[in-house]
C-alpha cells in the first residue's frame, strides 16, 4: 500500500527552531531517519505542552469500508428516487399510458407483451421492444394520424418492468435478484447486502452481454456528488464486484484521512486523491 503524509506547517517552523538551537553540523550529519524522528518527536512534545491530542489511534481510518456503511441508501429511499432517462428503452413488461388530447380525449393503458408488442385499440398492433421513448412516440404518431386529426400525443411510462440480474463477487449475499429496470448499480449492490470488506467500489463490472463490459466507479458519486454511472437494467445483466487490488493511505493535515482505493481503468493523480480526502487543511505545508 502506498502512503501519503501531508505535513503540518508547524513542523516546518519547528524545524527552523531546531536548526537555530542545535549545532548545524550535527543535524546535517545526522542520519535522515533519526533526523525525521527528531522533528516528529519535537512536534508531539509541542502538541502535548499545548494541551492538544496528537491524534494517534490504534484503529486506522478505513474510508473504503466507511464509504458504503455511511452512505448506502435504504431500499425504500432507492425505490422512491427513480428518474426516467430520456433514452429509456422499452421492453416486455413495461406499462405505458398513451394520452390523446385536442379534438379527441382518450387514454390508452397498454402493457408490452413477451413478444415486445402492444395493442392500441382502433389503431393496431405495434412492435415496440427496443425502441427508445422518443422513437416510440414518433412511431405511434405516424399510425394514429391515419385515424385522428387535431390531436396531441403524450406518452408516460406508468410502470417500469422488472428484470432478473445477477450480483456476484465480493458482495455479502451474491445471487440472482429481481430489480426495477430503472434501478442503478447502487440498487444492485444494496439488495445484495453491499460489498464485503475487500470489495471494490471503483472497478465494479457490469456485463451487458458476453462481449460488452461497463466499468462503474462510485467514488465520483460518493465524494463529489456527481451522477451515478448510466446503467439501465435489462434481463440477464450481470454485476461483478472484484477485490480491491490497489489502495493508498493518506494522513496528516487532510480533512478526511484514511485509506482509498485506486482505479484500475484510469490514471490516478494526487489531485484526485486529495479531492477524495476532502483536500488539505489550512495548516498543511503546501510550499
Amino acid at each position: 500500500m502506498n502512503i501519503v503524509y501531508i505535513e503540518p506547517k508547524l513542523i516546518y517552523y519547528l524545524k527552523i527552531l531546531i536548526y537555530n538551537h542545535l549545532p548545524t553540523d550535527e543535524i546535517k550529519h545526522m542520519h535522515p531517519h533519526y533526523r525525521t524522528i527528531l522533528f516528529r518527536c519535537t512536534w508531539v512534545v509541542f502538541l502535548l505542552i499545548s494541551g492538544i491530542n496528537p491524534g494517534f489511534s490504534d484503529e486506522p481510518s478505513d474510508s473504503l469500508n466507511q464509504v458504503w456503511e455511511n452512505a448506502q441508501p435504504s431500499a425504500a429511499a432507492e425505490n422512491c428516487d427513480f428518474q426516467l432517462p430520456p433514452n429509456y428503452t422499452i421492453g416486455p413488461g413495461d406499462e405505458i399510458s398513451i394520452y390523446l388530447s385536442g379534438s379527441e380525449h382518450q387514454v390508452f393503458n397498454v402493457k408490452v407483451n413477451l413478444e415486445g408488442k402492444i395493442l392500441l385499440p382502433t389503431v393496431g398492433i405495434f412492435s415496440v421492444s427496443g425502441l427508445e421513448m422518443p422513437n416510440l412516440k414518433q412511431t405511434l404518431n405516424t399510425a394514429i394520424a391515419r385515424f385522428y386529426t387535431n390531436y396531441e400525443l403524450e406518452l408516460m411510462l406508468k410502470t417500469p418492468r422488472n428484470v432478473r440480474v445477477a450480483v456476484t463477487g465480493e458482495v455479502r449475499n451474491p445471487g440472482f435478484y429481481t430489480l426495477n429496470s430503472l434501478g442503478s448499480v447502487i440498487t444492485a449492490l444494496n439488495i445484495a447486502g453491499g460489498p464485503t470488506g475487500i470489495g471494490s467500489l471503483r472497478n465494479i463490472q457490469l456485463w451487458h452481454n458476453a462481449d460488452s463490459l461497463q466499468i462503474c466507479d462510485l467514488y465520483p458519486f460518493f465524494f463529489l456528488g456527481q451522477p451515478l454511472p448510466k446503467t439501465q437494467l435489462s434481463q440477464g445483466k450481470r454485476f461483478f464486484v472484484p477485490n480491491r487490488l490497489h489502495e493508498i493511505s493518506i494522513s496528516g493535515e487532510i480533512h478526511r484521512p484514511g485509506t482509498y482505493e485506486l482505479s484500475l481503468h484510469q490514471r490516478n493523480t494526487l489531485a484526485e486523491l486529495l479531492s477524495w480526502a476532502g483536500e488539505v487543511t489550512e495548516f498543511a505545508d503546501t510550499g
